[in-house]
């Protein structure tokens, strides 16, 4: 059986979810990590949770970390780490904190360990809840009584101005990105148009144009700069021409041709083609 650290290292490998196979991967670690049942893996779990990773990947996640551990250290593990949730990960820390107020030794257990949170980011995240469920406001009230009763009145203005900072910032980051939509409208509307070679590289060496941080002048260039990537990293690409009529394979290790349909081994040292 793997070891708690080899798995958090996988945890890394996989966390990139633009890469094909990537979140399966990830989650198939994720379960190997619930079977240790050890609460210090569960701070390392969370801090994966982001609201703009794929839905279906984050409540498969939050599924795991939810059965992870009994009531009780549940609660005190989501009191303890709300702030490596919040504010990125918003959506994700109401489907945990959701079961703690619907368990009655859950929430017996919030009342007796409050103060295990982050008390502004807590009040925060009641009055998200407070908003998005009727059912629940009578505790979410008793539960922010509880906040100020054991913090003082001044905590609410604290909370007040944490809040009004974060909606600047991300009032900052719909800005950036509508900048930023707007300028890969234009550089698509000017680009070269793109070809067989751009689609082959783009198809099988996505990853690794994005490690060496050459993506952005590979995607708008077109098919010109996709030859030019391929003159400089020979030693990277390698293409799989078809030796009977020459068409691009689909990817380096294809035997079929699917343009003239004929089978042939692809040579690992044919770096062009006719």
């Amino acid at each position: 059986m793997n070891d708690l650290s080899s798995l958090y290292n996988e945890l890394e490998k996989y966390k990139d979810f633009d890469t094909d196979d990537n979140d399966e991967k990830f989650l198939d670690v994720v379960d190997k990590i619930v079977e240790f049942r050890d609460p210090e893996a569960f701070p390392i779990l969370l801090k994966y949770f982001d609201d703009e990773e794929p839905s279906w990947v984050l409540e498969t996640l939050a599924g795991l970390v939810i059965d992870y551990l009994d009531e009780e250290n549940y609660t005190k593990a989501v009191l303890k780490n709300i702030h490596l949730m919040i504010p990125k990960a918003i959506e994700c820390s109401l489907e945990l904190f959701y079961p703690i107020l619907n368990e009655p030794n859950c929430l017996t257990t919030l009342k007796q360990n409050i103060h295990l949170a982050d008390q502004v980011k807590l009040l925060n995240l009641l009055d998200l809840m407070y908003k998005e469920s009727e059912g629940h406001r009578p505790i979410i009230e008793e539960l922010r009584l509880l906040i100020v009763k054991n913090n003082g009145p001044e905590i609410l203005k604290i909370k007040d101005l944490e809040y009004e900072q974060w909606l600047a910032g991300e009032e900052a980051k719909k800005r950036e990105e509508e900048l930023k939509k707007k300028e890969q409208v234009e550089l698509r509307k000017n680009a070269p148009p793109t070809g067989p070679l751009w689609d082959y590289i783009y198809r099988n060496y996505y990853k690794e144009l994005r490690e060496k941080g050459i993506y952005k002048d590979f995607e708008y260039g077109g098919e010109p700069a996709a030859k030019k990537m391929f003159e400089q990293y020979k030693d990277l690409i390698k293409l799989n021409y078809c030796p009977t009529c020459g068409n691009l394979k689909k990817t380096p290790k294809a035997r079929q041709c699917l343009k003239c349909m004929e089978f042939h081994d692809p040579d690992p040292n044919i770096k062009g083609g006719a």
